[in-house]
């Protein structure tokens, strides 16, 4: 049983509020099971899980929408850092375990991002958030981009570039590349090969184009449809926004998670 569980099943024992016991829910699933929020329906299906009565949604938003220690956007509920405190102090026994697992990938901040102007608690909270959703769109485009070259050169050998690119794509590159040498003292993204110069609905075309060259590795074209509209979440990631949504989080580790299952057991063989 894992450590989610563990606090859904004892959660029925709890003698604080319906508040108070969403709050926990909230908390619990972003520190144990990497959700980033939860909508009424998972929180009230959560209370059912709990054994306890399904509570009225409408209710229990309106209790929660002015509870501080979490944040309500667009019909879904996030964990500040006083509802992980609270979390903490309910059952420090659960928290406290060895085997604790991260809710999600940290990075080491050496500055202070509270005293930013303008900047408080609630948008550092959201920015943790951003970065295992960032980690994963980053891992799975870059395996994307090792891909397309793998099978271009495989076909076209040490030239697949010239052979295979289209005049748009070339002039992408070449105009990058001419944008960044102009830019001396910024790390220069088209030095780590053409591909790096291209978008995601770039990448998507070209395995479109050969499809054929792909289809051992993807199994069938369809195959990509789910990856075409990520690029609209991998835009605002990059424009340095925030995704309320949860399912948009959940499409983006779904993702990751088809391409990991269908192409790495191709890889293996």
């Amino acid at each position: 049983m894992d450590k989610f569980d563990s606090v859904i099943k004892i959660l029925r024992d709890n003698e604080g509020s319906r508040a108070d016991k969403a709050v926990i829910i909230v908390s619990a699933a972003k520190m144990f099971k990497g959700d980033p929020s939860l909508s009424m329906k998972q929180i009230c299906d959560y209370f059912e899980q709990a054994h306890l009565a399904r509570p009225n949604s409408t209710v229990l938003a309106r209790a929660l929408t002015s509870d501080r220690r979490v944040s309500s956007r667009k019909r879904t509920i996030r964990a500040l850092a006083s509802a992980d405190k609270f979390l903490e102090e309910t059952y420090p026994a659960i928290v406290s375990a060895p085997d604790a697992k991260p809710s999600s990938l940290r990075a080491d901040v050496s500055v202070n991002l509270k005293r930013t102007p303008l900047i408080d608690s609630e948008y550092v909270e959201d920015l943790e958030k951003m970065l295992e959703l960032y980690a994963t769109l980053h891992t799975l485009e870059n395996s994307m981009r090792r891909l397309v070259e793998k099978v271009l050169t495989d076909k076209f050998d040490s030239d697949w570039w010239e052979k295979s690119s289209s005049a748009p794509h070339k002039k992408k590159h070449l105009d990058r590349m001419s944008k960044e040498s102009e830019r001396k003292w910024l790390p220069a993204r088209a030095s780590l090969g053409p591909l790096y110069s291209l978008d995601w609905s770039d990448l998507i075309s070209i395995i479109r184009k050969y499809e054929d060259d792909f289809i051992p590795y993807i199994g069938k074209i369809d195959f990509m449809h789910r990856f075409s509209d990520l690029g609209l979440v991998r835009h605002v990631v990059a424009h340095h926004g925030f995704i309320d949504e949860a399912k948009d989080y959940d499409r983006v580790k779904l993702a990751l998670h088809d391409w990991q299952k269908q192409v790495a057991g191709t890889l293996n063989k």
